[in-house]
């Protein structure tokens, strides 16, 4: 049994444990370049790895939730899922071969696992509590590439506050040049 953590607003914990996880409208490219839509649920393979486990915690959060948990589940090995990185194709193959590659990758930031039906409770080993500040945002390799994020902060936890602080460090330099 291939075992998967998928990450949850904590509001909707309960709720996720006693019903399962619902699959949502996902729309990804196949390795044909073929835009395709399915209703999958978002995963990662659980691995030794804690923080390649939960790399998508603080993305995940961007989209408004404070508090995130992370849904472990385990489905059969010959279920066929889509496993690729995020914005790029996608294969269909089955759960053990998805973990498989998963953790022979020596870097693998930004790959996910959709599975392409509900997860039944019974399937749901635990809900369980992580750091909140585990993993990246924007994208894998945003650290260090010069590139500023902050007109994109729309909607964001402390956005105001962010915009503000840069504002100030913005204004030093320019009384420092003068």
């Amino acid at each position: 049994m291939a075992t998967f953590v998928h990450i949850a607003n904590a509001r909707d914990a309960l709720h996720i444990y006693r019903n399962g996880l619902k699959p949502r409208r996902a729309r990804f490219t196949s390795a044909g370049d073929v835009a395709e839509v399915h209703r999958v649920v978002f995963c990662v393979p659980v691995v030794p790895n804690f923080q390649a486990t939960f790399q998508w915690l603080r993305e995940l959060k961007r989209g408004g939730y404070r508090t995130a948990v992370g849904v472990q589940f385990r489905i059969d090995d010959g279920q066929e899922v889509w496993f690729g990185r995020y914005g790029k194709p996608h294969e269909r193959m089955t759960a053990a071969d998805a973990v498989g590659r998963y953790m022979s990758m020596p870097d693998s930031r930004g790959y996910e696992v959709l599975v392409p039906r509900r997860v039944a409770p019974r399937e749901i080993m635990r809900v369980r509590d992580v750091p909140q500040l585990m993993g990246w945002r924007f994208f894998p390799e945003s650290k260090n590439t010069g590139t500023t994020w902050w007109p994109s902060l729309k909607g964001e936890i402390k956005r105001r506050r962010v915009i503000a602080s840069i504002n100030r460090k913005d204004s030093r330099e320019l009384r420092g040049r003068e």
